[in-house]
């Protein structure tokens, strides 16, 4: 199995992640790039992905699936969040 890219994500940016078997759904808001390390099987890169406020999605690893089938596993955590309006998360990928 190949490594996840900042590739495999930007095409789903605006889309919504569906957690299995758990609720609140995201949305893919952002793909944030670091800097290539030497070295390194991939270039890092952070997703950030928000979801409604109140009910929060544990941090933890979660698969999720996308509107057209498709699907991913990976780790996320909840982020402190300064608008009232939705909750933020983020998944790292060193």
């Amino acid at each position: 199995m190949e490594a996840l890219s900042a590739e495999d994500f930007e095409a789903h940016i605006g889309e919504t992640f569906n957690p299995l078997g758990a609720a609140p759904s995201l949305t893919l808001a952002q793909v944030l790039r670091g800097a290539a390390r030497y070295g390194s099987a991939r270039s890092p890169f952070t997703l950030i992905l928000h979801g409604p406020p109140g009910e929060v999605l544990p941090e933890g690893l979660h698969q999720f699936v996308l509107k057209d089938g498709g699907t991913f596993a990976f780790y996320i955590m909840p982020v402190h969040t300064a608008t009232p309006k939705r909750q933020d998360y983020q998944a790292v990928f060193n």
